[in-house]
């Protein structure tokens, strides 16, 4: 398991599809807490200007897991993606 991790990890590192994520026409909903070390929020509030149909969800006070930190703000603001994704089929 340790090996897959680590191969995983060299991957993400060398690999950088930045100029890829402008053609991902997919709705998309980017999570992240302010007091995230691991993916700085700057990184996901690009991720959510560059997307073409994405929206950007800071959670307060959450580090790199916010579904498990803030569990609640994280549910409200899928619900609220998912409903808005549903009314608008």
């Amino acid at each position: 398991m340790q090996e897959v991790l680590i191969r995983a990890l060299a991957v993400l590192a060398s690999v950088d599809l930045r100029a890829e994520v402008a053609a991902i026409r997919q709705s998309a909903l980017v999570i992240a807490g302010d007091r995230d070390t691991l993916v700085p929020i700057a990184a996901a509030r690009w991720l959510a200007i560059t997307l073409p149909n994405a929206r950007f969800v800071p959670i307060v006070g959450a580090a790199h897991v916010p579904f498990l930190s803030h569990p609640d703000a994280f549910a409200a603001a899928l619900d609220e993606f998912l409903d808005e994704r549903e009314a608008s089929c």
